[in-house]
């Protein structure tokens, strides 16, 4: 048996059950320009669901002019992680502004 030690039943809660956030991508749609983006990211912004309640927070964000949006990476509660998903996030620049959650990396895979 091994021996105890400091955040053992943490480390053991976290191996049977799985992480509670993860880290996705988000996509926003640009509004107008890369210049007329969402605003300087100073802080984490927060990311909410359909109902209101606070799921997450962006961490990072870039106009990417290959696909004409903004990209994200945002940590995220495991139930709203489904790529596809429709989340709110709270921008200083363009208040609530929806945004898809996508699979990291940002890449188009060749088939």
């Amino acid at each position: 048996k091994a021996p105890d030690f400091l955040g053992k039943a943490a480390l053991q809660r976290l191996q049977e059950g799985g992480p509670r956030r993860l880290i996705v991508g988000l996509e926003l749609p640009a509004a107008g320009s890369a210049d007329n983006g969402p605003g300087a990211l100073w802080r984490p912004w927060k990311v909410a669901g359909a109902g209101g309640e606070v799921l997450g927070h962006v961490t990072s964000i870039c106009y990417s002019p290959t696909v004409g949006m903004h990209l994200a990476i945002a940590t995220l509660a495991r139930e709203a992680t489904k790529p596809g998903t429709t989340v709110t996030v709270q921008t200083p620049g363009c208040g609530h502004q929806r945004a898809v959650v996508r699979k990291l990396p940002f890449m188009r895979r060749k088939a």
